[in-house]
């Protein structure tokens, strides 16, 4: 599949994660190879006991307050021949370990004839960049919704980018932080406020109402032309 080509993900959260592998299937290794590699540099960071408790708080955190992000995740895990244990440390992996030399760059702007514009610089290299993907994702319980996002192969909905049917969109970065709290992480964060928001202040709400666990901030927008940084 042409990777500029919107990659169908449809049905329930596992559904929608196993359909990762099951449409690409030429990108198994490559995304096994990647969480194996980052989790093998990341191993001393790992194995300190006061992350190991925050991992363990994360999981049952996440699997308490996001049954539908997990069992995305749990789908992606199942995919590609992944413990679901081992994806949760690699998508924590980089808030723990701080930022690359030169990380994401976005901004949004309002513009008098067009509403909100919204910008994100994904900086992928090496590996990751292949990886990249256009994902389209409907689910039944979005009732009608749908969600354009670009994400990676191996990690869950919107790992990067989204916006909605309903014109709402976000992009995140990553920032650094020592002060790392049990939370829901970013990427499980992003695609469930596509997956129930139509708007910036909704958002806005959602993201009051939740828990977090650090390390970014997210830059949003919507058709009205709303924008906000959080």
């Amino acid at each position: 599949m042409n990777a500029g080509t919107p990659l169908a993900c449809y049905g329930d959260p596992h559904s929608r994660g196993r359909a990762q592998a099951a449409r690409c299937p030429d990108s198994i290794a490559a995304v096994r190879a990647q969480c194996v590699a980052r989790l093998e540099a990341a191993a001393p960071l790992l194995a300190r006991p006061h992350i190991a408790r925050f991992l363990a708080a994360q999981w049952d955190f996440a699997r308490r307050e996001d049954a539908h992000g997990m069992a995305e995740m749990d789908g992606v895990a199942e995919g590609y021949g992944l413990s679901p244990r081992d994806l949760f440390a690699f998508l924590h992996a980089g808030q723990l370990t701080g930022l690359p030399d030169d990380g994401c760059t976005s901004w949004a702007h309002v513009h008098p004839e067009h509403g909100a514009i919204l910008v994100k610089n994904r900086d992928l290299r090496g590996a990751a960049l292949p990886l990249q993907r256009v994902f389209l994702q409907r689910d039944p319980a979005w009732g009608g919704r749908s969600v354009l996002c670009v994400g990676s192969l191996g990690a869950p909905g919107a790992y990067s980018s989204g916006i909605n049917s309903d014109g709402f969109a976000l992009v995140d970065t990553q920032v650094v932080t020592r002060d790392q709290g049990v939370g829901l992480l970013r990427y499980f964060l992003m695609t469930r406020l596509l997956a129930t928001c139509a708007s910036v202040e909704a958002a806005i709400v959602a993201l009051h109402a939740t828990a977090h666990a650090g390390g970014g901030t997210l830059v949003l927008a919507d058709a009205s032309g709303a924008i906000a940084t959080v």
